[in-house]
């Protein structure tokens, strides 16, 4: 069956996730970076100061993008407040403000693209894109860096992942 004949909206609605599950998620991102970072290289704050500290300052950011993204706020649903369809607007949007708010002092996008990915993966949803592990040749780092540098939106990132994914 072809991706545009899928109710996306149906098979991977947005998530919503307890204030709880957001912490955790806060915590594993943080995780994912470090791992990123050191597969790929560059800079981490870490190399710098104490992690302990680290981590809880980079976590409380973290919490920004998560809880925007995919929990309850003010008694809105991330759904209502952003006009998700699916689990691709919200990872879109959650890559979006991931990668431009600049948490980490490096491997933002890379972090964000990971992150997002294995969202998508917990829905039982793969994507046909170049997953090369060089930036530069991956499908969807290059879809955030195009979002990032104003050339996409999140919303056209959303529509190029919807039309790349089969259920797994």
């Amino acid at each position: 069956m072809k991706n545009e004949k899928l109710d996306w909206a149906a098979i991977a609605p947005p998530i919503i996730l307890s204030e709880e599950d957001c912490k955790e998620q806060a915590s594993r991102i943080f995780d994912l970076h470090k791992l990123e970072i050191q597969k790929t290289g560059g800079f981490s704050k870490s190399d710098i100061r104490g992690e302990q500290k680290q981590r809880l300052e980079v976590e409380s950011r973290l919490l920004t993008p998560v809880y925007s993204v995919f929990c309850i706020s003010f008694g809105m649903s991330p759904a209502e407040r952003f006009e998700f369809t699916d689990i691709f607007d919200q990872v879109s949007r959650f890559a979006e403000m991931l990668a431009k708010d600049h948490i980490f002092g490096d491997g933002n996008k890379r972090t964000a693209m990971r992150a997002s990915l294995s969202y998508l993966f917990r829905m039982g949803i793969e994507l046909d894109i170049d997953d090369s592990d060089e930036p530069e040749r991956n499908g969807m780092y290059r879809w955030i860096q195009e979002m990032v540098s104003g050339q996409k939106t999140f919303t056209e990132l959303a529509a190029q992942l919807r039309n790349s994914a089969r259920l797994i």
